[in-house]
């Protein structure tokens, strides 16, 4: 048996690995009901002293541009929304569940700017999905903290393929460990036992062809999520007014989203950044 197919067993029989916060289960599954299920949120939120705090001071934050003192979380729920305030619960929670570490700042940055990205690419679609999006968009590259985490000397090597030999990371994943992190986020998904439509989300969202069926705009959303994040990073650095925008066409006719759309949404995220990165570990 080679070293290769010795690293994807060992990924896959792997018993430690991170679980889902239960706060965040529970979240996941409260009634898409705002009337009933603000009250449960409130319930929920309020186990978690640590993510009481974060709701409260993201509520006092100048982005809210409150001047009355926000002290609860009904008070919270009102200022933030029902929608934001539990994509926002979601976010703090998975974020903290996988802790610190090299890379892992950029990382929740760029996944966080995805789980919007992903959003409002559905939003736009006229998706009802547009909540399921935003945890695809968290999501979708959760694999490859699992395959750092898991092995990181190999993933350096993963990293290094990269840059020496100009491949894509699926390609050097797949060189190295016979799987990627689009796989193994799959698999992750299937063991915290999220959604069907979930898992298909996050293990689709490098493959274009795959947005098809009943989950086709959320497959879409997820895979546009990345095209949308490179675009607002282009322009946060201002160095180009040319927006680089390199969505398959049959994404963007799932979606009915044109390169100006695409553009569109890009500014609109890189306006949201703060705002945002308010919400990094």
């Amino acid at each position: 048996m080679s070293a290769v197919i010795d690293y994807r067993r060992k990924i896959f029989e792997t018993r430690d690995l991170p679980t889902l916060p239960i706060v965040a289960q529970r979240i996941l599954t409260l009634t898409d009901d705002e009337d009933t299920g603000t009250e449960q949120l409130a319930k929920v939120i309020a186990t978690d002293q640590a993510l009481t705090a974060r709701i409260l001071s993201l509520a006092n934050s100048a982005y809210y541009g409150h001047r009355r003192k926000i002290s609860t979380l009904g008070q919270a729920i009102v200022v933030i929304g029902w929608i934001m305030l539990k994509q926002v619960s979601l976010s703090v929670l998975i974020c903290k569940a996988f802790g610190k570490g090299a890379n892992r700042t950029d990382f929740w940055r760029h996944s966080l700017m995805a789980a919007h990205a992903s959003s409002a690419a559905a939003t736009r679609a006229g998706s009802a999905d547009a909540e399921t999006a935003y945890v695809a968009g968290l999501l979708h590259d959760v694999g490859k903290l699992i395959l750092d985490t898991s092995l990181p000397a190999e993933y350096a090597q993963v990293r290094k393929k990269v840059e020496q030999e100009k491949c894509s990371l699926v390609e050097a994943e797949q060189s190295v460990f016979q799987t990627d992190h689009v796989e193994v986020g799959a698999w992750m998904a299937e063991r915290w036992q999220l959604p069907p439509e979930l898992i298909e989300a996050i293990g689709s969202h490098h493959t274009a062809e795959k947005a098809v069926g009943p989950h086709a705009k959320l497959i879409a959303a997820a895979y546009a999520s990345n095209v949308i994040v490179a675009a607002a990073d282009h322009l946060s650095r201002k160095t180009n007014l040319v927006v680089p925008v390199a969505l398959p066409e049959s994404i963007g006719s799932v979606l009915g989203i044109s390169q100006a759309g695409m553009i569109q949404l890009a500014t609109e995220l890189e306006g949201k950044r703060k705002q945002i990165e308010q919400l990094l570990p």
